[in-house]
């Protein structure tokens, strides 16, 4: 009986249902990618104290990055690489920064997911992807 419930509650419009686009940016495997690349690089700069310079430099944590690593290697998810992230917590989105820092390379012409470097996800068309700022490398990181 109180399965019963808590499914019939789960259902309920308004009742903690998530909308269409949450649920594909928690099963679709490009944004689960870019969530774990976000992931990925943010553990990297709390270890290394500045942001990688290029795919190489994840090789220290490659175990952890997983399912990205060929998507970049590949030239299917593009980053730009040595951008520090505003925020190092572990919840993304908290210091708001809406600068594009990894994307579907089919992105620019086609539209798809982008990684903004809040470390938050969102699928873009063509148009918001070009029109949307992209991050800038920081050359004056630590090394």
């Amino acid at each position: 009986m109180v399965t019963t419930l808590m499914v019939m509650v789960s259902i309920l419009p308004g009742c903690g249902s998530s909308t269409e686009a949450e649920i594909e940016l928690q099963t679709s495997p490009e944004a689960v990618g870019l969530t774990e690349l976000g992931e990925v690089l943010r553990l990297y700069q709390i270890q290394f104290k500045k942001p990688p310079a290029k795919v190489a430099d994840l090789a220290p944590l490659e175990q952890m990055a997983g399912m990205v690593m060929d998507p970049i290697r590949n030239k299917t998810i593009e980053v730009i690489w040595g951008v520090d992230l505003p925020d190092l917590g572990e919840q993304p989105g908290l210091v708001e920064s809406k600068e594009i820092l990894a994307y579907e390379a089919k992105a620019p012409t086609e539209g798809g997911y982008v990684l903004f470097r809040d470390r938050t996800v969102k699928k873009l068309t063509a148009e918001e992807f070009n029109a949307t700022p992209k991050a800038a490398p920081d050359h004056s990181s630590k090394d």
